[in-house]
């Protein structure tokens, strides 16, 4: 499920949330406490405010407990497995960078040197 929410705004109302979500504001407070990263802001009212980083995650476990029908634990296991995967693809690309800058220089240092 894709969000048609504008992402342009910084906080959303839990119930423009529910309403995309189609869910009742109840689960997404149950979600909030089951899964971690469900870090919300409070206005001053005391309600919470959902940025479209928490909307993207809620859309996420709304996919896997809904659609794909997995149990709470089951979705938490495949976010982390999800968020593993991507940090690994992403210390890999660090990596690949390291070892190209470190090739560019190794390249560079001779001509510097012939230039002084």
């Amino acid at each position: 499920m894709e969000s048609n929410l504008p992402l342009s705004k910084r906080y959303y109302s839990i119930g423009e949330v529910c309403s995309q979500l189609d869910v009742a504001p109840s689960l997404i407070r149950h979600w909030e406490t089951v899964f971690g990263k469900l870090h919300t802001r409070r206005n001053g009212k005391g309600g919470r405010l959902f940025t479209p980083a928490n909307i993207q995650h809620l859309t996420a476990i709304h996919r896997l407990v809904k659609d794909d029908r997995m149990t709470l634990e089951g979705a938490k296991a495949a976010l982390s497995r999800e968020q593993n995967i991507t940090t690994e693809a992403i210390v890999q690309e660090l990596e690949g960078i390291k070892a190209g800058l470190i090739n560019l220089q190794k390249q560079i240092n001779p001509v510097i040197k012939k230039e002084q």
